[in-house]
């Protein structure tokens, strides 16, 4: 006869990785239904020129310095080679080529240099070096959206330097790029809780007047902007310098959870 704890001690076993199999079986089983999303994929790309008086004279000179993501994938609708032309434009649209006149940023960033050689030349005394950074990150890359923050620091001499941010947003499923009436249905509700926000951080009464207050908005009335993006579950609203208030009150960023106003 067989020793009964032995028939205990199979039957247990047995029950064990029988139970064991079934949870992998159902891990498995989840893995294979879970949708995975594959991200745009892309790699950091960093130009960086300096006019050749530089050396001898680093605070009066040219340089510009230019960070940007080259698209190497895309899920979805979305084009590869139409993404990285448009990276390519945004680079170009503001202080490196605002003319248009040479297209690509290796030849702009020689154009800027000459430039400045030839204004230093022609005034004939050291004067005050130009500058441009621009920064282009992804700063949203999900299933839903995808959206770019560029970023330009440009001094060409004056009193400040121009400080400038937009944004290129795209819907994964189409491929195409959205404006703000393509993400929200009730802009009425957006408008009030990014004025109630926008007069919290300003520390602003709810019916107090904003260009009394020093802003310039059209008949003192609070209006949303066009120049958004998308952030971790966020809409960012941003104001550049001059869009609603003077240099010295600095840009304005609101940001509301997408989750509110969807």
């Amino acid at each position: 006869m067989k020793n009964p704890k032995s028939i205990y001690f199979l039957i247990i076993t047995g029950l064990f990785f029988s139970c064991a199999d079934n949870t992998n079986k159902n891990n498995q089983e989840k893995i294979a239904d879970k949708e995975v999303f594959d991200p745009v994929k892309y790699v950091d790309k960093n130009i960086t020129r300096q006019g050749p008086d530089c050396k001898a004279s680093p605070e009066n000179c040219a340089r510009v310095k230019v960070s940007f993501p080259e698209i190497t994938g895309v899920p979805g609708a979305l084009d590869k080679d139409l993404l990285n032309k448009q990276i390519q434009k945004a680079l170009l649209k503001g202080s490196l080529d605002p003319e248009g006149k040479v297209g690509n940023v290796e030849g702009a960033c020689k154009n800027f240099i000459s430039d400045f050689l030839g204004f230093k030349e022609q005034m004939q005394q050291e004067v005050a070096g130009w500058s441009i950074a621009i920064d282009i990150k992804i700063i949203n890359n999900d299933a839903n959206y995808l959206s770019l923050r560029i970023d330009e620091d440009a001094y060409l001499g004056g009193a400040h330097p121009n400080q400038y941010t937009s944004f290129l947003n795209y819907d994964i499923s189409t491929g195409q790029v959205i404006g703000l009436g393509d993400l929200i249905n009730d802009t009425a509700r957006l408008k009030e809780l990014a004025e109630k926000q926008f007069r919290e951080a300003k520390n602003l009464s709810p019916g107090e007047n904003l260009n009394e207050a020093g802003y310039l908005f059209d008949e003192g009335k609070f209006t949303l902007t066009e120049n958004f993006g998308i952030s971790q579950g966020k809409l960012l609203l941003y104001y550049n310098n001059y869009d609603i208030a003077p240099y010295a009150l600095g840009p304005t960023l609101l940001e509301l959870p997408l989750e509110t106003i969807l």
